[in-house]
């Protein structure tokens, strides 16, 4: 391994022992909804309800403003005042209160809706989910930045990212091979109920106090092997005569 990049090892090590690993549950499945939502949204309502280009434009325009003032609500101000913890599994259950009605009414289409009825589903879902998917952001990035510490904190970020890409490309491969919308927004509903168990698993280890020392005790681990090395390298004392 390169001396600036921590070896594989070292990495699923630190993952393990910082529960950083949950951050990428989470985030793969935000990805892959959020890339559901884009490509999916716009099919849906031009089957459903006949919407072109000018009532897509305006659908997305509201998802927008909704998610940024999420953003910013939670970004100014929950963050002061609630862990990030409790700050993404709030915003991951207003995700639920969106994406399961969509995906059961809108996208799987299980009971029959009327023109405006499945309007005001599609667009009051859609915000909702959006409000919900924008607003974990800032508790997310915060908690995966404090989780896997100062130490190597660029390559981590960057195996961040690639976790979301890689859901993303899933998500576009499957879009591919499936023409029905069903079995997408199904995938998403499963993704979105799977990662309760892993966050339920390791919640207590998303506390400040045992993150922290946690990195208390890593860096520990580090000041000491650097001085038994020098150690155990040192020249043997010239005994005096």
């Amino acid at each position: 391994a390169s001396k600036n990049r921590p070896s594989m090892s070292a990495v699923v090590s630190h993952l393990r022992g910082s529960c950083a690993w949950v951050n990428w549950v989470v985030t793969f499945q935000n990805s892959f909804a959020n890339q559901a939502m884009c490509w999916t949204l716009p099919i849906l309502t031009d089957r459903a309800l006949g919407w072109g280009e000018l009532q897509n434009s305006f659908l997305f325009g509201a998802i927008a403003i909704a998610g940024i003032s999420a953003a910013a609500l939670s970004g100014c101000v929950a963050s002061k005042h609630m862990e990030d913890r409790k700050i993404i599994v709030v915003n991951q259950l207003i995700v639920g209160c969106g994406l399961l009605p969509l995906s059961a009414f809108g996208g799987c289409t299980v009971t029959r809706l009327s023109e405006t009825g499945l309007a005001a589903l599609v667009i009051s879902c859609a915000v909702v989910w959006t409000m919900g998917f924008q607003g974990q952001v800032p508790g997310q990035a915060g908690l995966y930045t404090k989780l896997i510490g100062a130490h190597d904190q660029g390559y981590y970020q960057a195996l961040f990212m690639m976790v979301m890409t890689a859901s993303r490309i899933l998500n576009s491969v499957l879009l591919g091979a499936i023409s029905e919308l069903c079995p997408i927004w199904l995938i998403c509903c499963l993704l979105w109920c799977l990662q309760w168990p892993f966050i339920i698993a390791v919640w207590h280890r998303l506390h400040p106090s045992v993150y922290e020392e946690y990195h208390k005790s890593c860096d520990r681990q580090r000041l000491e092997v650097p001085l038994a090395s020098v150690d155990n390298n040192a020249p043997a004392a010239t005994p005096v005569v």
